[in-house]
């Protein structure tokens, strides 16, 4: 376990006595990460106004950070995006897709990665959707459903609801067999979860880095893999895609090779900051670590909402859990006027609501006591609201 008041001064909102176990929606910032955002934006009132060496510094430098996390062959296999859409529409846009190709995708995928895929349809594309087996996407089924023209699978390392933490090195082996690229969207997973690219082996990786990466809101990145690089149109062209973006009027100049080409515009410079030392907590910490802490708080959570007289919606099976614990409402739940969390948070807990279900995601500042804490004002409220 991560030595917890260590880790703990990282976060100054936990002073204010709030228990926050809702990283799967929105994780908290760190004090490091809110000081770097601050100082890149007073830089904009002195004379760093315009010091955009510094910047490319610490543009470059972060995305080095990202390679070293994911274990990417190279920094030049990332860019930037606003956030995980955007990663993803990057390789839906550019795939080369042949007339009646398919993508493969579980019914429970947040929207993020299914509407770019559904929005190829005028190629000829068909979206195919899995049967939904209670958020579980299990080997077994998708190699009964790949076919040959499957192209793609598009598939969350961790589901949102359930919290099932996908196989996805046996998942791509058996896509690789078929012929059909494995295109992952990495945001419920990276940040809480050791994430290793090249030992996966899958094609492309999207994310944002305001969930488990505990970075601000409207950065994230693209991985892809040398081959799905070279694959893949540019679909969205400006003035940072040539090769030389600076030769401002050579308009016959090809674009970059590699991943920067994707980076059209200007950048999110203060997010990047932020995104950089967020990064660095997870360098400090390391990456098993944070992950053997969280994974150890996810069954703790199980075992005290199932002793509150919960029933657990996500797997069981560790092989299979992230830091995401779901739970079904009990039989005798009356749903309150307003829902759930919403009434929880007046109390100081933070936890949200999915489809009807109770949703728990811990993360490393996290504790046993506020899991305890949690459970308690959640029996609370289910008890005095019960029929």
């Amino acid at each position: 376990m991560i030595p917890s008041d260590t880790i703990r001064s990282e976060f100054s909102f936990l002073s204010d006595d709030i228990i926050y176990l809702n990283n799967a929606a929105i994780g908290p910032l760190p004090d490091r990460a809110v000081e770097a955002v601050n100082n890149s934006l007073k830089n904009r009132i002195t004379h760093k106004i315009d010091s955009f060496d510094d910047d490319l510094e610490a543009i470059e430098g972060t995305r080095q950070k990202i390679a070293n996390l994911i274990n990417a062959e190279s920094s030049d296999l990332i860019c930037y995006t606003a956030n995980t859409t955007d990663a993803i529409n990057i390789l839906a846009n550019g795939f080369p897709f042949k007339n009646r190709d398919e993508v493969l995708i579980h019914p429970a995928e947040f929207p993020t990665n299914v509407y770019p895929w559904l929005n190829q349809k005028d190629k000829g594309v068909h979206v195919r959707f899995l049967p939904d087996d209670s958020g579980r996407i299990q080997v077994d089924t998708i190699r009964q459903y790949l076919r040959p023209e499957t192209a793609v699978l598009a598939i969350s390392a961790v589901q949102f609801v359930s919290g099932y933490r996908a196989d996805l090195k046996e998942i791509t082996r058996i896509c690789h067999d078929n012929g059909t690229k494995v295109f992952v969207d990495g945001i419920q997973a990276l940040g809480q979860l050791k994430v290793d690219v090249q030992e996966l082996g899958i094609d492309a990786l999207s994310t944002g880095g305001h969930k488990w990466m505990l970075s601000p809101q409207g950065i994230g990145f693209l991985y892809m893999k040398p081959e799905t690089l070279a694959s893949l149109s540019l679909s969205k062209p400006g003035w940072l895609s040539p090769e030389e973006p600076w030769d401002f009027f050579n308009y016959k100049q090809p674009v970059k090779s590699c991943a920067r080409k994707f980076e059209s515009g200007t950048y999110n410079l203060p997010a990047i900051y932020g995104l950089s030392s967020s990064l660095d907590l997870f360098l400090l910490y390391k990456s098993q670590s944070i992950e053997a802490h969280i994974l150890e708080l996810s069954q703790f959570v199980k075992k005290e909402m199932v002793n509150a007289g919960f029933t657990v919606y996500s797997d069981v099976k560790p092989f299979y859990q992230s830091g995401i614990s779901t739970f079904l409402m009990p039989d005798t739940f009356n749903s309150l006027e307003n829902d759930i969390t919403t009434t929880v948070n007046t109390m100081g807990l933070h936890i949200s609501e999915r489809n009807g279900k109770i949703r728990i995601s811990p993360h490393c500042y996290n504790t046993k006591d506020e899991i305890r804490k949690a459970v308690g004002i959640l029996q609370e409220i289910i008890l005095n609201y019960a029929v």
